[in-house]
């Protein structure tokens, strides 16, 4: 009987510590994965032209639910606050910027969250999943040679 509860025993710290090896490595992948991508997207630059580029981070914008606000430069858009969460709102500022021969993109935010009973935060930074999902809409070969490219560099970190 001691003998087999020593075999059980064993076996499930080898379960635990596979499980726990396993869920390591795919924090590791998604770490690297994430990580290649957000550096691509600081970098990148649109080949399209930038008036085209602006029509479609505003299409975005849109389909994300955020109205965006009157403007009279062509090259900026902000938009009204919208709601993230229930206690958590957000406002963006695209701004694009003709380099060479294509436009670069920035979706900068702030974001104010107010959970009653704690302090109101806010938070500033770049929204690169915004960015790269404007990639996969303008440039769908890119960003698929991306996302290959960030799924290999992923797999070798793992």
């Amino acid at each position: 009987m001691k003998k087999l509860f020593c075999i059980f025993t064993l076996i499930a710290i080898l379960a635990l510590s596979a499980a726990t090896t396993m869920g390591c490595a795919s924090m590791r992948y998604a770490s690297a994965k994430d990580s290649y991508i957000t550096k691509q997207v600081q970098s990148y630059t649109f080949s399209s032209d930038i008036n085209n580029v602006m029509a479609q981070a505003k299409a975005l914008l849109y389909s994300s639910g955020y109205a965006v606000r009157p403007s009279m430069n062509p090259y900026s858009i902000e938009t009204e606050w919208g709601i993230v969460e229930e206690h958590t709102m957000r406002q963006y500022l695209v701004t694009a910027t003709a380099v060479g021969n294509g436009t670069t993109v920035r979706f900068d935010y702030v974001e104010n969250t107010h959970n009653p009973g704690y302090k109101p935060a806010t938070q500033r930074g770049r929204d690169y999943v915004m960015e790269y999902e404007l990639i996969k809409r303008l440039e769908p070969d890119k960003w698929s040679a991306i996302e290959q490219a960030a799924v290999a560099y992923a797999n070798k970190k793992k």
